[in-house]
């Protein structure tokens, strides 16, 4: 006689079979609706080879995590292809089956148990009150995502990210695994875009900034001298795609960084990090090319006449411009702002003439669009953030455990100090670190029961 099936295990099975069908019709979804809008051949098969992640994500959730990555970094910022992607709500969707796949995991016992901590709880008030300002402005009549790159879905996206992130990464072999496909796909976008492609363009020079730590995290990661090695290249390689990218965000990101590492080690051999700086500063001015220099030297002096004189002068005066006309949004709807991703389309109204354009800061958007109090939440969740990671780093017993904390430090810094300049305050990646801060809490905390 055939013993009984358990029923908890029967709804797991159906689930996960219903599960996989939706990943099947996502992928039927994403070929034909991206066949019809016209996206080459290759990028079908890219986008549908990305799911094979997201099927196994209720057995292994950092594979969804690492899937995400590839859907929304691993495309150039100039591919018609990615515009089809974003009005076909992909990510969207990616999020949505890696939420239930998560789901599916958390019944399985899969993964980390999360404790709600003061930053959790920020974090939810962030979200909370996104999701308020974004019903207020509806209430007003404001047309829902006028601006399709920042549009209010990239927070639920976020907010995914954080949250699946901080149960997924469990292990020291797991932030290897997604220090790795958040190298691979930043390097392999910036070959794939080309010289010519990274020159001026501030979305990759984000990407590399940011994933110049993360490659060293990778580094303290692993074991294996190969590998070490591996992911030491990777990091000089982004560090020089960073200058053929030339752009002055991520150069002032890229220095806060160094600085905040000799800060870093202001206690602990010294000399030897001074000595490391001066060499990296003699090697800099070496090699960064007199075009990087001379688009810092145009905003304070009118009589340069390089190549792209005009254009960074006139892309200075513009940021000023755009932020003046935030902080005029914030004055006058100082509570709930003009609503997440309305910042565009309400620019014209203040500045007369100006396009669709962002408003070039993270704080200036934020304060734009979810008014004050969401400015202070932002700043609040991410600062949290940054404290907690110097909690970790000070705290842990494994020398591993005090790098990977410092590295992570260091990619959040960059994201926040190039975020003067440019908007990405929305950027799931940067929810994606702060999810993973949480992780490395909960590392450093089972190794001090």
């Amino acid at each position: 006689m055939n013993a009984p099936v358990h029923p908890v295990l029967f709804g797991q099975r159906a689930a996960l079979g219903l599960y996989w069908l939706s990943i099947l019709a996502f992928a039927v979804y994403i070929y034909v609706g991206g066949q019809a809008r016209g996206a080459a051949p290759e990028w079908l098969a890219y986008w549908c080879v990305l799911l094979v992640g997201l099927a196994a994500v209720p057995k292994m959730p950092l594979a969804g995590v690492c899937s995400y990555v590839a859907f929304a970094y691993g495309m150039s910022s100039n591919a018609p292809e990615l515009n089809i992607m974003l009005s076909m709500r992909v990510l969207d969707l990616v999020s949505a089956m890696l939420l239930v796949g998560w789901a599916l995991a958390e019944r399985a016992g899969v993964g980390n148990t999360v404790r709600w901590n003061y930053l959790t709880w920020i974090g939810g008030f962030l979200l909370t009150w996104i999701v308020v300002c974004l019903a207020a402005a509806l209430l007003k009549g404001v047309p829902y995502g006028t601006f399709l790159r920042h549009d209010p879905s990239n927070f639920w996206q976020a907010a995914v990210l954080f949250g699946v992130t901080r149960s997924a990464v469990k292990t020291r072999t797991d932030c290897a695994w997604l220090a790795g496909a958040l190298a691979t796909t930043v390097l392999g976008r910036a070959v794939l875009q080309g010289m010519p492609g990274v020159y001026l363009e501030s979305y990759v020079a984000t990407l590399l900034v940011i994933s110049a730590p993360i490659a060293l995290l990778g580094m303290f990661a692993v074991t294996g001298r190969a590998m070490q090695v591996v992911f030491g290249t990777a990091a000089v390689v982004m560090v020089g795609a960073l200058a053929l990218t030339q752009n002055r965000a991520a150069a002032v990101a890229f220095g806060s960084v160094l600085l905040f590492l000799l800060w870093q080690q202001r206690r602990t051999a010294i000399g030897k990090w001074l000595a490391v700086m001066v060499l990296l500063a003699v090697v800099a001015a070496l090699l960064v090319p007199n075009r990087y220099t001379d688009r810092f030297k145009a905003v304070v002096n009118p009589a340069q006449v390089h190549a792209t004189a005009s254009l960074d002068r006139s892309t200075a005066n513009e940021r000023l411009q755009l932020w003046s006309a935030g902080l005029q949004m914030a004055m006058h709807q100082p509570l709930v702002g003009v609503g997440p991703g309305n910042y565009p389309a309400m620019l014209g109204l203040y500045e007369p003439g100006k396009g669709m354009l962002a408003a070039h800061s993270n704080y200036v958007q934020m304060l734009a669009e979810t008014g004050f109090l969401g400015l202070v939440l932002y700043l609040a969740f991410f600062g949290g953030t940054m404290v907690a990671l110097g909690l970790v780093r000070r705290g842990a017993r494994e020398p591993w455990q005090q790098r990977m904390a410092q590295m992570l430090q260091l990619a959040l810094l960059a994201y926040l100090v190039g975020g003067i300049f440019n908007s990405r305050h929305d950027f799931a990646l940067a929810y994606l670190l702060a999810g993973w801060a949480m992780a490395m809490q909960e590392l450093n905390h089972e190794s001090h029961p």
